[in-house]
């Protein structure tokens, strides 16, 4: 299917009268008008490589010893270094809805009415049942202007920081101007996610209403670890995409070798063994079919959102304040000035990426030594 994928946007790209689809995708196409440019693109990647990848492979030498294994395998992502699964203490739907209410109340009142509003209107659906489309999806309703969140709720920190996320999507639809062209709600992908990270990374102190104590830093330092690998997932995935549609041409072969070089680039301290042959499916993602260069965004966010929380820790009402005031442009601004709004520079140097490692180096190496 890529190959055909590529056939196609290539030819595409020559009926517009580009040689390659990455270059139909930076003038015209999905790279057209973003925040960033490909020069500020490779500048950030190679800084993932630098400062963001020496510490995940630090935290995989934790897990590694935790565990007491030799080797690091693909399963052992999926285990708990700590010994402890934190999982979140609810009756029922309704009770994680009251909890939730709770949380956002202390976040902030205006947030808590917002999350009032939708509850009543029943938008917010978290029911598990059979047939159900998987993972969380925000958006909103086209003739009333009414956002919703639709997904399975369950008791594993995940489930809970996916409710917080699709919530800060809902609630950034919510404070948006009403009465507007669609296009007003169609923020760019890199601003949507920076309002939804940032929902699920200043909750995290306030979930006691969902775990004790002792979860709560597991939770904490389960959630950064994440954070660390989508920054590195979705930069790999990113030079994997762009390495490819610099091609004229390609074949399965030609698509497999440049998945290596580029993953052998971002390693992960992972052993694959005997299973080696199911590495190249990872890349397989459905997304990256339907969207071309979908995913980068998700990395400018988490680290966006990562210094709004340093923001927030200092001074949490002027920063929420911020938070809400760019909330509340919708897509009436430029990405770098919706940013601006909320007191995040967005800068994809070095320096930059060394602040993102070095901060969170400094909390999990602290949870390291509780």
């Amino acid at each position: 299917m890529s190959v055909k994928l590529h056939g196609i946007r290539t030819r595409i790209s020559h009926l517009c009268g580009f040689r390659t689809y990455y270059e139909y995708a930076v003038n015209r196409g999905p790279l057209h008008n973003k925040a960033y440019t490909p020069n500020e693109v490779f500048a950030f990647r190679e800084a993932i490589k630098k400062h963001i990848v020496p510490l995940f492979l630090e935290l995989r030498r934790i897990r590694k010893s935790s565990l007491g294994v030799q080797e690091l395998r693909p399963w052992d992502n999926m285990l708990n270094p700590f010994g402890i699964t934190p999982m979140a203490q609810f009756s029922d739907d309704e009770d994680v809805l009251n909890r939730t209410q709770q949380v956002l109340n202390r976040l902030d009142p205006e947030l808590g009415t917002l999350f009032g509003n939708l509850r009543s209107e029943q938008l917010i659906d978290i029911e598990s049942r059979p047939d159900k489309a998987r993972n969380g999806y925000s958006s909103i309703l086209p003739e009333t202007e009414q956002p919703f969140v639709i997904m399975h709720i369950g008791p594993r920190a995940f489930n809970i920081h996916l409710l917080f996320h699709e919530l800060g999507h809902a609630l950034h639809y919510a404070m948006m101007p009403k009465n507007q062209p669609y296009e007003v709600y169609a923020t760019p992908l890199e601003f949507a996610e920076f309002v939804s990270q940032t929902f699920e990374i200043i909750t995290v102190p306030l979930l006691k209403e969902f775990f004790n104590k002792k979860e709560l830093g597991v939770v904490d330092y389960l959630l950064l670890e994440r954070v660390c690998f989508d920054i590195i997932n979705t930069s790999k995935l990113d030079e994997f995409q762009e390495r490819i549609y610099k091609e004229e041409a390609v074949d399965s072969k030609i698509v497999s070798e440049i998945y290596d070089e580029v993953d052998a680039s971002y390693p992960t301290g992972v052993e694959w063994g005997e299973t080696a042959y199911l590495r190249p499916y990872f890349w397989k993602n459905l997304t990256l079919f339907s969207s071309p260069f979908y995913r980068f965004e998700y990395g400018v966010a988490w680290v966006a959102a990562l210094k709004f929380q340093a923001m927030y820790q200092e001074d949490p009402q002027r920063s929420l304040n911020r938070f809400k005031d760019s909330m509340r442009l919708g897509f009436t601004r430029s990405p770098r000035e919706l940013f601006q709004t909320a007191g995040i520079h967005l800068d994809f140097g070095e320096e930059t990426l060394a602040q993102t490692a070095q901060e969170l180096r400094r909390r999990m190496l602290v949870r390291q030594t509780n």
